[in-house]
């Protein structure tokens, strides 16, 4: 029998409403990150082929799953998705 698969626990934000928000769950991340849920990896790709947008790339360790962080540009709001 194999191991149960870890299903990540993190949500999709589709839009920051405010900086302040964006900046408390980036606090947040390198929260996951210093307590070694997470780290930060080379982006693969850039969200939506735009290379003027700040952009991080997180892996969740336990599971393996891989999301993406971008900075708000207004009037773009920031995002946070599942890569892979």
């Amino acid at each position: 029998m194999g191991a149960a698969m870890i299903i990540c626990p993190w949500e999709e934000i589709e839009s920051f409403q405010s900086l302040g928000e964006f900046r408390r769950f980036e606090e947040w991340m390198a929260e996951q990150v210093s307590a070694g849920n997470a780290e930060q990896i080379a982006v693969e790709h850039p969200f939506a082929g735009a290379t003027t947008l700040r952009e991080r790339w997180f892996r969740h360790k336990a599971s393996g799953s891989i999301w993406r962080l971008v900075d708000p540009d207004p009037p773009f709001t920031g995002t946070f998705e599942h890569v892979q």
